[in-house]
């Protein structure tokens, strides 16, 4: 079996949609918190944030993406909200401004492991797997139980044939939850081949 499509980009999506809830809520108060204490615009940006989350809750990327775009405008030093923009415009189908959001929002914070763990998909999705690995292995670093970074990890070395590290990856991340789907498929597929 050819490696290189053995798994699809419908993984990363389907992880991406389970994981989307959970990002948005750990960054969220971050953000609240930082425009409130660095002395921006606290209830404009608010405003903005809150209704950008509940218009990204409910799939209109493009107008949170909006939302989004004016709280990093008011805000320029918030590397949550600028990740928060680049999340709006990948799933608007702008993966490029996406890519280059989240470039910048690491540009402001290199220890911020979500936009590491988002460029890591970004790039497996394009088929960039050198870049993949090493934003996942960043995203790990910075936070060392982060699951769908080991499952990324795993997806990036199954596609480059590297059968060995995808398997350890497959098992970090069931180690940290045993219950993650995607990560068990996977593991199970690999290991069922000769």
């Amino acid at each position: 079996m050819n490696m290189t499509n053995f798994f699809q980009p419908r993984t990363t999506l389907l992880l991406s949609t389970l994981s989307i809830t959970i990002f948005l809520g750990s960054i969220g108060l971050g953000t609240v918190y930082s425009l409130q204490t660095k002395g921006h615009f606290p209830g404009i940006t608010f405003n903005h944030l809150s209704d950008a989350d509940q218009q990204f809750a409910t799939g209109q990327y493009e107008a949170a993406g909006v939302g989004y775009r004016i709280a990093s405008t008011i805000a320029p030093d918030d590397d949550k909200a600028i990740v928060k923009f680049g999340l709006a415009s990948y799933y608007s189908a702008q993966p490029e401004q996406a890519i280059e959001a989240w470039k910048q929002g690491l540009s402001i914070n290199p220890y911020q492991a979500e936009a590491h763990y988002l460029l890591g998909l970004a790039y497996l999705d394009k088929g960039e797997l050198n870049k993949a690995v090493g934003h996942n292995l960043q995203a790990i670093k910075y936070r060392t139980n982060f699951t769908e970074a080991y499952h990324n990890l795993g997806t990036a070395y199954a596609r480059m044939g590297k059968s060995r590290e995808a398997i350890q990856s497959f098992q970090k991340a069931l180690t940290i939850n045993p219950e993650f789907a995607p990560s068990l498929n996977n593991l199970n597929d690999l290991q069922a081949q000769p």
